[in-house]
């Protein structure tokens, strides 16, 4: 999946090394800055990492590509609304199924458009699905910890509370900076409990009214950022029992569908 933000007034867009992985095997005319990670060894153990692209060319790149989803579209969806969209795509996919079956009786198979339209659709159900049980508590997403610049944030009406305190690219993470950009260290640096607190409260009830899975089974982390100029406050949702189990049977579908998969994965 991508997330396109803005620190410090430049534009960026993360991507996951998986998402890079799907352009190089589809053989897309990729920029050079996003191709030279075709030298990386891409696996189960790196592939969900996001990297970082500033370059114009690359943003408007991403930008263009829909079957990549952007985050940012999906993190605030309910359950309901976020199934919609995957059935959407499930029935595209059966469309272009259909399409390639009778194309394949009728021997007319001239190009590879509908083996490659199916794998987009393919990759991107399954970034819905990660994105839902994510919000379930039932997956974790290494995201990035930065503010969100599209997120709420809170600024100390008193001048002399020199913190801000954002929403992290990552829902679930609440991030506090000094306003000048200085290391949280030294007295001035004492975050005040009171603004503590109002920022604690901004990002619980921004999750309390965009995920209805985030409640009183929650837990949270804190820690300082290793360069002690961010303050970071992680919420976790602790699954409910029903939420593994589905994850479970998610598991089995997915063996299921490969047989689907396998049809189209020779194909070139």
């Amino acid at each position: 999946m991508k997330i396109f933000n803005v620190e410090k007034g430049i534009k960026k867009i993360y991507v996951q090394l998986n998402d890079i992985a799907k352009l190089l095997t589809l053989n897309e005319d990729i920029p050079i800055s996003v191709r030279r990670y075709s030298s990386l060894e891409i696996n189960d153990s790196n592939n969900s990492q996001f990297v970082s692209f500033t370059n114009p060319e690359v943003l408007e790149y991403f930008m263009n590509i829909d079957w990549i989803v952007d985050f940012k579209e999906y993190r605030y969806l309910s359950e309901e609304q976020l199934m919609e969209q995957a059935q959407r795509t499930f029935d595209e996919m059966n469309m272009i199924l259909s399409e390639y079956k009778e194309k394949l009786f009728t021997e007319k198979i001239a190009d590879n458009g509908l083996i490659s339209k199916y794998r987009k659709l393919d990759y991107k159900s399954k970034s819905i699905v990660d994105i839902l049980h994510f919000k379930k508590g039932i997956k974790e997403i290494p995201f990035p910890e930065v503010a969100d610049s599209d997120g709420p944030y809170l600024v100390a009406d008193d001048e002399a509370i020199p913190f801000v305190a954002n929403q992290g690219v990552n829902p679930l993470q609440m991030i506090i900076s000094r306003k000048d950009g200085k290391e949280l260290k030294g007295d001035d640096s004492i975050i005040p409990v009171m603004f503590f607190q109002a920022a604690e409260m901004l990002i619980i009830n921004k999750n309390l009214d965009t995920n209805e899975f985030f409640g009183e089974d929650i837990s949270v982390k804190r820690k300082f950022s290793t360069d002690s100029m961010e303050f970071i406050s992680t919420y976790e949702i602790v699954p409910r029992i029903e939420d593994k189990k589905e994850l479970s049977v998610t598991k089995k579908l997915e063996k299921a569908l490969n047989k689907i998969r396998d049809l189209f994965s020779n194909k070139k």
